[in-house]
């Protein structure tokens, strides 16, 4: 459930229920107690997303399962 919140003397939250596979919404984000500006988190999410390396998002859409690499043993110190 994307949220924000105003931080004043009396905290108050602006909460947006969603269901699985809407769009998220665009939300205020408040910069002083009297000033906000509207955020499209959807687009926001997507291109961030599509900056993604290829290997991330298909561990994240499982697609591939993650690489793992052995840890190296640390060299002897003489």
């Amino acid at each position: 459930m994307p949220a924000a919140y105003e931080a004043d003397r009396r905290p108050e939250a602006h909460l947006e229920p969603l269901a699985v596979g809407q769009a998220l919404p665009r939300m205020p984000l408040f910069l002083t107690t009297d000033l906000s500006v509207w955020t499209p988190l959807e687009e926001t999410d997507a291109a961030a997303y599509s900056g993604l390396p290829t290997v991330i998002k298909d561990v994240l859409e499982r697609r591939a399962p993650p690489e793992t690499e052995p840890i190296a043993a640390e060299p002897e110190r003489v």
